[in-house]
């Protein structure tokens, strides 16, 4: 993987980590802490990592290989969508694990992407306005 893929995997994964131990501790506040919510909070959590490492791996792929990159991209896409789908249905239905627990990871790695980006944006809009500022002066 390339070096902005991993970094971006840590980043996720941070995220996606500090929200889970936070779900977990809610639980364990409220006295609720039982096996199938570790279980659930380990598999959401994995899956949604997984899912973005699938996700960087596909990319990189496609833009490596012209002809057959929108094929590669769409096939990995139905692919992290089906696992995404499963997971949740798994969850759901399995006796193993706590429903809440799968989905609280999943949507944290959605959440933690969504603030990174918004970080990002922020931090060039500010840039490009002290450069506008210091071309004016």
């Amino acid at each position: 993987m390339q070096s902005v893929t991993v970094k971006q995997t840590k980043r996720l994964s941070m995220g996606v980590f500090c929200a889970t131990v936070g779900m977990l501790l809610v639980f364990c506040c409220l006295g609720k802490l039982t096996a199938p919510v570790i279980w659930g909070a380990l598999l959401g959590a994995l899956v949604e990592i997984g899912n973005f490492v699938l996700l960087g791996i596909s990319l990189q792929k496609a833009v490596a290989d012209e002809v057959r990159g929108k094929m590669i991209l769409k096939m990995t896409y139905n692919l992290r969508v089906f696992i995404f789908v499963a997971a949740i249905l798994v969850g759901f239905y399995a006796p193993c694990f706590h429903i809440v627990a799968v989905v609280v990871p999943m949507v944290a790695g959605r959440l933690t992407l969504f603030i990174l980006q918004a970080k990002e944006l922020r931090k060039q809009t500010s840039q490009e306005e002290r450069e506008a500022s210091d071309t004016a002066q």
